[in-house]
């Protein structure tokens, strides 16, 4: 994961939603936004951003690649590493694929919330404020199809956690 979302970083490539933190970036080739929103204008107003009414510009974005990069690669990997690495007792077969579900589920899970929904899908569930754009991140009640995804992953991996612990404490 680690490599393969560096590249989509240096590509410019699944950007992150409109940002103000100090880390927030411009991706040349994400999608620009009308000044006629008044949520573009605020945040242009706030990040000092010339402009005149009706024109589209371009905000800085989190740089969720590399939010991926770390979590989904390295940190993943050292989570895992520690919970299935051999020692003295061996583990029940299924355990690494378990937590790997159950990680790598949660991680993605809130990293989507940084990341911009696929456009033509908007948001799967949209039970909070600010549904209307999918640009910023307005409430953790508006859910992306990538979340639905990450929480079929989670449910999937704490049942054969459940199962190979079952089978394990029988024998």
């Amino acid at each position: 994961y680690t490599f393969g979302r560096l590249g989509n970083f240096i590509n410019g490539e699944l950007f992150g939603r409109v940002s103000t933190k100090p880390w927030a970036m411009v991706f040349p080739d994400a999608p620009s936004f009308s000044t006629n929103y008044e949520w573009v204008r605020r945040i242009a107003d706030e990040l000092k951003i010339p402009y005149e009414l009706g024109q589209y510009i371009n905000l800085p974005r989190h740089p969720s690649q590399l939010y991926e990069a770390l979590f989904e690669g390295v940190l993943l990997f050292f989570f895992l590493w520690f919970i299935i690495r051999p020692k003295r007792r061996e583990k029940p077969a299924g355990t690494g694929l378990a937590w790997y579900l159950i990680g790598y589920g949660t991680v993605r899970f809130v990293i989507e919330y940084f990341r911009s929904p696929d456009e033509h899908l908007g948001y799967i569930i949209a039970w909070g404020r600010g549904s209307d754009t999918i640009a910023l991140f307005q409430s953790v009640f508006n859910i992306s199809m990538g979340q639905i995804f990450c929480l079929i992953m989670i449910v999937l991996g704490v049942a054969i956690r459940l199962i190979t612990h079952y089978r394990s404490t029988k024998q």
